[in-house]
């Protein structure tokens, strides 16, 4: 009973979180009103080291539901009233709370949506407090329209006002005007006892009497009622509304050391001083002033710049770009946690690292996104594991086109485990290697063989398969009562969703990896039959196959293959020992033709194919079947008993099973492809997915 509430609950949870976004975007986007402020994106100055910007939600879906048949299916407005209408039925008490808790506040539940409606977005800034550490601040804003942000301004003064009215409240207000725009500042205390309690007994406590240990329970029990709370930090919150946008600036507890300094040296405490009020004031300020200049705040123009970005950048209609500055951020921290810890970057090559950006787009009927890690050469510590042969933009003879899915990438295991090892060695001594040595131990006595070799002999070309899950039924121990009210054990037949997917590689040395499979010979007897070995197509090896659990690895013909599923053996076997042809090999087939349309594929570190229409339509039975079977259970129980999470997510279930239909889902979606590369800058990475345009 507990594993289905909890499933209500995801549903319920996932409901409100689709509801959220749908009505968000039945609109065609928030056109920019004349007179709007500068891109707040923009504007981010150039001190920050990461930010995220939801360009435009409701133009991009807008744009998704007017060209294609997946933006139809999921965002259809008739469709997002109808799941509305059956969450008030189904849970009116719920509805109606949330209703009037909105009220209270002057906003309504189609308010909600509309807070993400227009831009948004985020930074952390890393900011400079004279002669101290970098100082961390997080910019954010919303552009719900200025009707709604005015009300959302208010709904916040109220919310901080009920706060700063509660008992012992510590929330103090300021209201202030930076750069032209009223801000209210809300100074957030940490609060904490003024000792520290030791809980611990003494040592003689077992030969104390019965007296004496009142006596000590007491003292303590004293301790803690003549403990005072106290502040030993503060946060800063300050929000205001620029036009259509709400902005708001955040900094997090960061001066405990400042403050306990100064409290043991017995100076006053100027909590603005202590805690970097004014620094959190200066930096909103820039930033508000920016969006009402030229927005340009020098974040983006810097990392703009960046070699390589604008060429992976995909154009067309923008739904995210997120940008880390980790440079920025390793140099931060290492003013923030000294040397040492600037010491460890370099050794591991951190200090290498640059801009990692990303952006994801619709282009006409397409979802592409690109993203790049910088980290130019020489690489150096660990960033040497980018440095990788070259995967062929082909797959190999033997791959199928009955694969939901295909991708393969490089990277020599045996390599990255002596570079791993040899780092840490040098960093943290001699420990590390009597660890691996243990390690190196057991490789030897399973495989006569050291790690690095067993690894390296898998090849660095890892190809993994996926094919369209299934659901299976599985008896399971169950436990009911009698009418006396005794347990007694039965047996259940549930139903479960089971991920099908292999793992194939081309080993340059079979005979390691013999000494593997016999070594596998040891464990089988303690696992009650359910572990067999097995000869099959030519191939030896292992099967697992227990309720809910097929598993297998297989060696053969130069490879090595992991199974996990029903029937993927089979399937993954004969394809080895009998490579298909035409358009039964996926090399043939019209959709690895479609993904170099959509994104060339050369030789690379690592590329994949999928089936999406296949994939979405699949996965979509599967999850439906697995609920329903726990909804369907769920029915038996007496009304009184079923929560109303639990009957929205019924009824959500029913309403949703109607509307997406397997093969409304797999019209819906074609072929999406992934690329990725490692050049002299670092690594990027290109994906589409193909959507079917509207009729």
């Amino acid at each position: 009973m507990r594993s289905r509430r909890i499933l209500a609950l995801v549903i319920f949870v996932a409901a409100g979180a689709w509801l959220w976004m749908a009505g968000a975007t039945t609109g065609a986007g928030q056109a920019e009103p004349a007179g709007a402020p500068a891109s707040a994106w923009g504007s981010l100055p150039a001190e920050t080291v990461g930010g995220l910007s939801l360009v435009d939600p409701g133009a991009f879906v807008g744009a998704l539901r007017e060209r294609t048949k997946a933006g139809k299916l999921f965002f259809d407005a008739e469709r997002v009233e109808k799941i509305k209408a059956t969450w008030q039925a189904e849970a009116p008490q719920a509805w109606e709370e949330m209703v009037k808790g909105l009220e209270k506040y002057g906003l309504t539940v189609d308010d909600l949506p509309q807070l993400i409606s227009g831009p948004a977005g985020l930074g952390v800034v890393a900011g400079q407090r004279e002669g101290q550490k970098p100082y961390w601040v997080m910019l954010a804003w919303l552009q719900p329209g200025e009707e709604l942000a005015v009300r959302g301004m208010e709904a916040v003064q109220k919310m901080a006002e009920q706060a700063m009215e509660e008992k012992d409240s510590a929330i103090s207000r300021v209201d202030l005007t930076l750069s032209g725009v009223a801000v209210m500042h809300l100074s957030l205390p940490d609060m904490e006892m003024d000792q520290e309690f030791d809980y611990s007994v003494p040592d003689n406590f077992a030969d104390m009497s019965e007296e004496e240990r009142e006596q000590f329970f007491e003292a303590k029990r004293q301790e803690a009622q003549n403990a005072k709370k106290q502040i030993v930090d503060v946060a800063h919150l300050m929000i205001g509304r620029l036009g259509p946008r709400v902005v708001v600036g955040l900094s997090f507890p960061q001066s405990r050391a400042e403050v306990k300094a100064a409290r043991e040296g017995g100076k006053a405490l100027d909590w603005d001083a202590l805690t970097g009020t004014a620094t959190l004031e200066a930096i909103l300020a820039e930033f508000l002033k920016q969006q009402q200049t030229e927005g340009d705040g020098g974040f983006v123009r810097r990392v703009g710049a960046t070699a390589g970005l604008a060429e992976v950048m995909p154009a067309g209609v923008p739904l995210v770009e997120a940008v880390i500055d980790a440079g920025a951020i390793v140099g931060s921290l290492r003013a923030t946690l000294g040397e040492g810890f600037g010491a460890g970057c370099e050794a591991f090559g951190l200090g290498q690292l640059g801009v990692m950006a990303m952006r994801s787009t619709l282009d006409g009927t397409v979802l592409r996104s690109g993203s790049i890690l910088q980290a130019p050469v020489p690489r150096q510590g660990l960033l040497q594991l980018l440095d990788q042969p070259l995967v062929p933009g082909d797959p190999p003879a033997w791959a199928s086109s009955a694969m939901m899915g295909f991708s393969q990438f490089s990277f020599d295991l045996g390599k990255a485990y002596v570079l791993v090892r040899d780092l840490l060695a040098a960093q943290f001594g001699e420990n590390v290697l009597t660890g691996c040595a243990m390690a190196e131990a057991q490789f030897q006595q399973t495989f006569q063989s050291d790690i690095a070799t067993v690894l390296s002999s898998l090849g660095a070309r890892h190809s993994f398969l996926s094919y369209a899950p299934r659901v299976v039924e599985v008896k399971m121990p169950h436990w009911e009562r009698d009418e006396a009210g005794e347990p007694v054990e039965s047996e259940k037949t549930i139903k479960m969703p089971q991920q099908r997917f292999a793992l194939v590689w081309q080993v340059s040395d079979e005979a390691i990896w013999q000494k593997g499979l016999q070594a596998i010979a040891a464990f089988a007897p303690q696992t009650e039959g359910a572990l067999q070995y097995a000869e099959e197509q030519g191939f030896n090896g292992w099967r697992l196959q227990a309720p809910g659990q097929d598993m297998s690895v297989f060696q053969g013909s130069g490879y090595l293959v992991l199974t996990v599923g029903p029937e993927v053996t089979e399937e993954v076997l004969s394809a080895l020992r009998s490579p298909p042809a035409g358009e039964g090999a996926l090399a043939g087939h019209p959709r690895m033709q479609r993904a170099r349309e959509l994104v060339p594929l050369s030789a690379s570190v690592g590329w994949q194919v999928v089936d999406t229409g296949a994939n979405m339509a699949e996965t979509s039975r599967v999850v439906q079947t697995y609920m329903g079977s726990f909804m369907e259970e769920a029915a038996d129980e007496p009304a009184a008993e079923v929560s109303e999470e639990a009957r929205v997510a019924r009824a959500i279930m029913a309403v949703i099973k109607d509307w997406l239909k397997e093969e409304d889902l797999k019209g819906a979606f074609g072929v999406s492809v992934t690329n990725a590369a490692v050049t002299a800058q670092g690594m990027t990475s290109r994906a589409a997915t193909e959507l079917t345009p509207v009729d």
